[in-house]
């Protein structure tokens, strides 16, 4: 029923296409009441936890920290492909438990059981709308060692900076490589933050064209009380912070 109306225009959420799917997965299947009643309560407590809108979102960087890269729009489609089966839906949601407490703390880092540094740098990716990271974190989060996710979600940080706030560059191919990492880790490719970090070189501007960058960059805002505005100034290289300016 879902489907055919999304088919005659009646617009449906991506979360509602994909919960329908699933279920129809168990009913085609004959799967036992208690069944349908687990996917139910796990489902219902994820979209509680991350909200009907924001679980399109979670799933694409779930899906791309463990299987082949999929855009936003193809999500769906490729789902319906690769989880036809009982085992493959419960499988699913086993990944998604695992990876929603990450979603949720890069997010929304206030409210997560974090370490104040972690908090901090999910702060700065909030900060600079930087997103391309996360399946990549991840990834190591689940094969890492909590020292070494630590070094890596500083040099996405670090990263984001260069790459995203101060060179402009082109996301796309930065998610790609991100993507390409985050399968490496995933299937014990790289197992060391060292190596992901050699990994990850290609997107990490060199000093020097990091500064020429930021020597012309000029970032307004607005101060919430004075309306004054603020200029970014150039800093030494591997720095990041704001002062008031000219």
């Amino acid at each position: 029923m879902f489907e055919t109306l999304n088919a005659r225009g009646v617009r449906l959420s991506a979360t509602d296409l994909l919960k329908n799917y699933l279920f129809s997965v168990l009913h085609r299947q004959r799967e036992y009441e208690y069944e349908l009643k687990n996917l139910e309560d796990r489902w219902e407590n994820m979209v509680g936890r991350l909200g009907s809108e924001s679980l399109p979102d979670f799933l694409r960087m779930h899906w791309n920290s463990r299987n082949a890269f999929v855009r936003q729009s193809d999500l769906f489609k490729v789902i319906r492909r690769q989880v036809a089966t009982r085992e493959q839906v419960f499988e699913l949601l086993r990944g998604m438990d695992e990876d929603v407490d990450l979603y949720l703390a890069l997010t929304s880092p206030e409210g997560s059981q974090w370490p104040p540094v972690w908090r901090g740098y999910a702060s700065e990716l909030r900060m600079f709308s930087v997103r391309q990271p996360f399946p990549l974190l991840m990834a190591a989060k689940r094969r890492l060692t909590d020292p070494e996710f630590e070094m890596l979600l500083r040099a996405c940080v670090m990263i984001a900076f260069r790459y995203n706030v101060i060179g402009g560059l082109h996301t796309g191919d930065q998610e790609r490589v991100y993507h390409g990492v985050a399968q490496r880790i995933a299937n014990g490719t790289l197992t060391t933050s060292a190596s992901v970090l050699e990994a990850l070189k290609s997107i990490y501007p060199a000093d020097d064209a990091f500064l020429d960058a930021f020597a012309d960059k000029c970032i307004k805002t607005t101060a919430s009380r004075n309306k004054k505005n603020r200029t970014l100034h150039p800093m030494r290289a591997g720095e990041t912070g704001f002062r008031s300016g000219c």
